[in-house]
């Protein structure tokens, strides 16, 4: 049996969203691309302690894996403790990725 192709489905352009329609869609108070902003969800600046974080946090996955159980021990192990400065439990990383929005 021989398969063809799927056809693509014809799309009105009024359904797409305006980055992919083409239209040129800028905020017209600043002229920004309000869409591309980087930092989306960001609320404030990073503290040191979230720098740091993210930072060993990458360490971790580059060198240790992406388990939930290897990502605590590494913080652990790396003496990079809670916001509070206790240790890490596979808990209270759930909950700080989450307060974090993560």
């Amino acid at each position: 049996m021989r398969l063809r192709p799927a056809r693509p489905r014809s799309v009105t352009p009024a359904l797409l969203s305006p980055a992919l329609s083409g239209d040129t869609v800028t905020d017209t108070a600043t002229g920004a691309w309000p869409y591309l902003d980087v930092h989306q969800s960001r609320s404030h600046e990073p503290t040191p302690y979230e720098y740091r974080l993210a930072a060993t946090l990458e360490e971790i996955f580059t060198e240790e894996g992406h388990e939930l159980a290897d990502v605590v021990r590494g913080l652990n192990a790396r003496k990079v403790g809670t916001a509070d400065g206790t240790q890490w439990t596979e808990e209270t990383f759930r909950a700080e990725m989450n307060r974090l929005g993560a």
